[in-house]
């Protein structure tokens, strides 16, 4: 059920094409890089993620390569790439084949959304391709996700401080959410 669900919120199918680099102790590496392309017979890339902290410009090169449609990090990962790969090493690069672009698995910036589309969309990088997810270990997958739609939100705070809150979206089909005083 929950790689139904998954698939269904990622418009992932038995044509996609996944590049990750998660380790697949990490939720996230275990269901999008492995689970989910065994459940569909689909292809799968699997980057070591030591190659990726090395070189970040590998995981880009990987989704041109193999026409990735999916692939997708924490939100470190996305400002890890901003900060360490430079334009020379994106001569060439193609991203036009990255349909989903999942960012999860810990705090999601906006900041760090918006300067990654700006510095990769020159090579093909959609608007559209940003699906924020909230997941949990605990039901070995994706709990609510969506398609980040580039509006700023913002939630007052104390005292005149504004803080950007980003949705991860509504729970999947089957689930529900309890917000409850621990």
């Amino acid at each position: 059920h929950s790689l139904e669900q998954t698939a269904k919120a990622w418009h992932y199918t038995q044509n996609s094409i996944m590049v990750s680099w998660a380790p697949h102790t990490h939720v996230y590496g275990l269901v999008c890089g492995l689970l989910l392309p065994l459940y569909y017979g689909s292809t799968v890339i699997i980057l070591s993620p030591a190659e990726f902290i090395k070189k970040p410009i590998t995981w880009l090169r990987a989704i041109d390569q193999y026409n990735a449609t999916h692939s997708g990090c924490p939100n470190f990962g996305y400002d890890y790439s901003i900060e360490s790969i430079d334009s020379a090493e994106c001569v060439g690069l193609n991203l036009k084949t990255w349909k989903v672009a999942v960012n999860g698995g810990e705090f999601i910036n906006e900041g760090t959304l918006l300067k990654f589309f700006e510095k990769f969309s020159p090579y093909g990088f959609g608007k559209q391709s940003f699906h924020l997810a909230y997941g949990m270990s605990e039901v070995t997958g994706l709990i609510a996700s969506h398609i980040y739609d580039f509006k700023i939100h913002k939630k007052k705070k104390k005292k005149k401080e504004d803080r950007s809150v980003l949705s991860v979206g509504k729970p999947l089909y089957g689930l529900k959410a309890v917000v409850v005083d621990p």
